[in-house]
């Protein structure tokens, strides 16, 4: 993966662990940059997975 797409790839999955995107973003901010379902799934559902284990009870970006 070319470097640049590493990079947009980490700062998407960035801003939805952080809860500053929604799932949904993050999906069409992946599925742009070439991303397919198969992949960009998975590495959001280890977020969550990652989320949970924090204890937190967020689920998508914070409202103001």
């Amino acid at each position: 993966m070319p470097e640049l797409t590493q990079q947009l790839l980490d700062e998407v999955v960035a801003d939805y662990a952080g809860g500053r995107i929604t799932r949904r973003e993050a999906r069409q901010r992946l599925a742009a940059f070439g991303i397919v379902p198969a992949l960009a799934i998975p590495l959001l559902a280890a977020q969550d997975a990652r989320r949970d284990a924090a204890g937190s009870d967020e689920t998508g970006p914070a409202q103001a």
